[in-house]
């Protein structure tokens, strides 16, 4: 057991140098050998030196869209036609990637944060 934690997911490893990528993809988000276990030479464990809130995830973007036509039935009356999208371009919004050293994953994202193309129609009377 490593300082009372259950695993190095509790507490934080080595910053050994810059992790930031110029590309990023979901499989390598940031640089991984940028990080390891914290040990002391004499092979004890001990807290890492990597702080909190030093890596980032994706930045969010959507674009929504809607059309309206109102159409007066008769006086006091209107009936209107709604068509809207959202997230018009369909832009995936990867999720938080895996912080855990010893995960297989580590550095990997592997879900989504943002919602794919919806659209809707709807008729809406007033009166």
């Amino acid at each position: 057991q490593r300082l009372g934690a259950t695993g190095v997911g509790d507490w934080w490893p080595d910053r050994i140098r810059d992790p930031r990528l110029p590309t990023r993809t979901a499989d390598r988000w940031f640089d991984t050998g940028a990080f390891v276990l914290p040990r002391n030479p004499d092979g004890t464990w001990r807290l890492g030196n990597a702080g909190r809130g030093i890596l980032n995830e994706d930045g969010m973007f959507t674009l929504d869209f809607g059309l309206m036509k109102s159409f007066r039935v008769r006086e006091g009356m209107e009936l209107q036609f709604r068509w809207e999208t959202f997230n018009v371009t369909n832009t995936p919004t990867l999720g938080t990637p895996n912080t855990n050293v010893e995960s297989p994953d580590f550095g990997k994202s592997r879900g989504t944060m943002s919602t794919p193309r919806q659209m809707q129609f709807a008729l809406r009377l007033t009166f």
